[in-house]
């Protein structure tokens, strides 16, 4: 019981903690009219990860309800473990979803500074470096 209490305790002070450096990251994103891009990409990374924490925090809570379900022929038992196989699950499509956005956010700022470096490049003409 004392586990599961100090485990509960730790995943739900970690969500709020999680919540809270988020809600401070969010703050520091430029504004829609300065940088539209990293906005939008900002604004749905913070979706995902503040729905990740609250699943961490729910994951905790459920941790706490253990004890009280962990009992083979209480009614909830099933229901317990589908609903903590449900949030982990969760949790890693989440995860995979913010991978792939990210991946994708950065392959295209790539693409731009490539770009922008080969028009920066063809702009400057030809040069005579040969020595």
């Amino acid at each position: 019981m004392a586990v599961a209490i100090a485990v509960s305790a730790a995943l739900i002070l970690i969500s709020m903690a999680l919540v809270w450096v988020h809600l401070r990251s969010l703050r520091g994103l430029p504004t829609a009219e300065a940088d539209p891009a990293r906005h939008r990409f900002g604004r749905r990374q913070f979706r995902r990860r503040v729905l990740a924490s609250g699943i961490i925090g729910m994951i905790g809570i459920a941790i706490l309800a253990s004890p009280f379900v962990l009992d083979p022929t209480a009614p909830v038992f099933g229901y317990y473990w589908l609903a903590l196989l449900v949030s982990v699950a969760l949790l890693f499509g989440l995860a995979l979803l913010d991978l792939w956005d990210s991946h994708v956010y950065f392959r295209e700022l790539r693409r731009q500074l490539w770009l922008a470096r080969e028009a920066a490049l063809t702009d400057s003409g030809p040069t005579d470096d040969a020595c």
